[in-house]
């Protein structure tokens, strides 16, 4: 990235020079972009600018972000306080917040670059959501956050359509689309020269139960619903429904059938009626006094988008939600909790599916969340689920593990084995350390002595002093005069295996204070220190890392450097520290002289 500095000022051109409050540098992707601009400002200023690399500094942005929620000028989201955004790295980054221009949406940092510029990206709190969140929310929790939102942050005044004239325009005033479709849009948001009725389809809804319920923003109607206003319901809703569902929810509305509301009963000539498509209706009858269609209450077929009713057919059966007609063709689903027959579009649409089983239900009460986001019948959860004893969180049950007499989930049950591990390993050094050296008098370290140290086989840290045997007495012995009882001492050890690796060492002779050498990797390209490299396999193929020959340890170095990776990297030799110290002195050459001392011992 570069930026354009004034040479005499010192500073740096920013996007909107004449607002202090505003931090927003002008920054280019390329130099060549940005020489342009200085070139063109110092023509233009009669002062010198200069292109300069910028580095973005991360901490700053983010602590000026942070700032201003501290001090209030940034209102938080109406979720701020729910893990699922408040845990998320997101949160972190984009520290969204109600936007202070437009309250109805959101402003958030996109990037690191954004974010040295000062700039904030406006965003519908809906479209924020299912663009960052959809894995953590599902449809509907968006939804409901969305209209929270709106509903706290932006005015909305619902108008309602009760006329025929008034309900027409509202379908046919929008922006119309390629297909001729008014926004809204919808098969019922077409002229009328598109129907074949006498008049406009819609014109039907305008009888004494029902009306349209619609929202604008700068003057245009961004979405609508046909309700019932005495019965507090309300369809499907077409358009933004954010804004809408607020206005609704806070009047004390519901999502609920239409089913039994009267419609003006207009006739075609032709045996007829005018009739819009109804969502999830699919019969229509003719009122006692013939005046009104009664929604969902006769056979008389609408599901055409052409506004014309069909002829009166025979069904075989009602929805008992929406009460429509349905025929022998239509599949009844029956609900599992209520036992109700409900036609397709209301399970769909109002129902709430298992997503094991595939069952329908009429409400969650009935239903368990699982960890992954799905709902379950509580049937289903007995048999195929089960509940995570240290984060209660709901698991099938094949993904569960047994731990310590635990039922745990995957991530539980890490941690378990962990905590486990590290007690036994806590146990096991407990019980060697119980066993420290306690040397038998006689035994004064004087070269010809020799005990047996155990090392961390992950990091070769020396931990202490391994029990070699029992005494005449009945004392730990840790010490003995003789290389050969430390030696096979050492190797039962090792053969068992676990965490520790056994050697031997002198208690105070010649090979405490040796230095050893090892050869050292770095990358040429970062610097990168890449770990220490084998130099030879040893005694019992143990892989030597180090030497305590220097002269050797270089030989290797030059050896590596001269080889197909020194291309990429570059040896070193470097001093490791001391034999008695180190996991790495495993080479038995180093004992020759010790073993000499003990033969003449012996």
């Amino acid at each position: 990235m570069f930026q354009v500095i004034c040479v005499l000022t010192g500073e740096a051109v920013k996007l909107h020079p004449h607002d202090d409050s505003k931090s927003d540098l002008r920054l280019f992707e390329s130099g060549a972009e940005a020489a342009m601009v200085a070139v063109s400002m110092t023509d233009s200023f009669g002062l010198l600018y200069q292109v300069r690399p910028f580095i973005i500094d991360a901490t700053a942005w983010r602590d000026r972000e942070q700032t201003r929620f501290d001090s209030g000028q940034y209102v938080p989201c109406v979720w701020a306080s729910e893990s699922w955004f408040k845990d998320s790295a997101l949160a972190r980054d984009h520290f969204a917040h109600v936007s202070q221009k437009n309250p109805g949406s959101l402003a958030y940092t996109e990037s690191d670059i954004k974010g040295a510029q000062d700039l904030q990206t406006p965003i519908r709190a809906g479209r924020y959501l299912q663009t960052y969140f959809a894995g953590a929310l599902d449809s509907r929790e968006i939804q409901t956050w969305a209209s929270a939102h709106a509903a706290k942050h932006e005015s909305c005044e619902v108008l309602f359509a009760r006329t025929a004239d008034e309900i027409e325009s509202v379908f046919t005033t929008g922006e119309q689309n390629e297909d001729g479709q008014h926004s809204p849009a919808s098969c019922m948001s077409y002229d009328t020269d598109r129907f074949d009725s006498c008049e406009h389809p819609v014109r039907a809804y305008a009888g004494p139960d029902l009306a349209i319920a619609y929202v604008k923003r700068a003057h245009r109607i961004v979405s609508r619903v046909v309700c019932w206003p005495d019965k507090k319901r309300y369809s499907r809703i077409y358009g933004d429904s954010t804004l809408l569902l607020a206005g609704l929810e806070s009047m004390g509305f519901e999502s609920g059938s239409l089913s039994g509301a009267r419609m003006t009963a207009i006739e075609n000539g032709d045996g007829t009626y005018v009739c819009p498509y109804i969502d999830f209706i699919a019969s229509v009858g003719l009122s006692d006094c013939e005046s009104y269609l009664l929604i969902g209450r006769g056979d008389i077929s609408c599901t055409n988008t052409n506004g014309c009713t069909d002829e009166a057919e025979s069904f075989s059966w009602h929805c008992e939600r929406c009460e429509a007609g349905q025929g022998d063709y239509d599949s009844g689903i029956t609900l599992e909790d209520s036992g109700e027959i409900w036609c397709e579009s209301c399970a769909e649409y109002y129902g709430i599916q298992c997503d094991r089983s595939g069952g329908w239900f009429a409400s969650r009460d009935n239903m368990v969340e699982m960890s992954n986001g799905q709902l379950w019948a509580m049937r289903v959860f007995e048999d195929d689920g089960t509940s995570c004893e240290r984060c209660d969180s709901n698991i099938h049950i094949d993904d569960s593990e047994s731990v310590d007499d635990e039922t745990l989930c995957e991530d539980c049950a890490v941690e378990a084995r962990e905590e486990i591990e590290a007690r036994e390993e806590s146990d096991a050094l407990a019980a060697i350390d119980s066993k420290a050296e306690s040397r038998p008098s006689g035994y004064l370290g004087n070269g010809d002595s020799y005990r047996v140290a155990y090392f961390d086989r992950l990091n070769g840290r020396r931990l202490g002093v391994a029990m070699l045997d029992e005494s005449a007495t009945g004392e730990a012995q840790t010490v003995t005069h003789c290389r050969a009882i430390a030696e096979a001492r050492s190797a039962a050890f090792n053969n068992e295996g676990g965490r520790f690796r056994y050697m031997v060492e002198s208690v105070a002779g010649v090979f405490t204070g040796v230095l050893l050498f090892e050869v050292r990797r770095y990358n040429m390209a970062t610097g990168e220190n890449r770990g220490t490299c084998t130099l030879r396999m040893g005694v019992g193929a143990v892989d030597i890392t180090a030497t305590p020959n220097h002269d050797e340890a270089n030989a290797f170095a030059s050896r590596f450097n001269a080889g197909q990776y020194g291309r990429e990297n570059r040896y070193v030799v470097a001093q490791c520290g001391t034999a008695a110290k180190r996991i790495d002195f495993t080479n038995r050459d180093l004992f020759a002289d010790e073993s000499e001392s003990a033969a003449t011992a012996a």
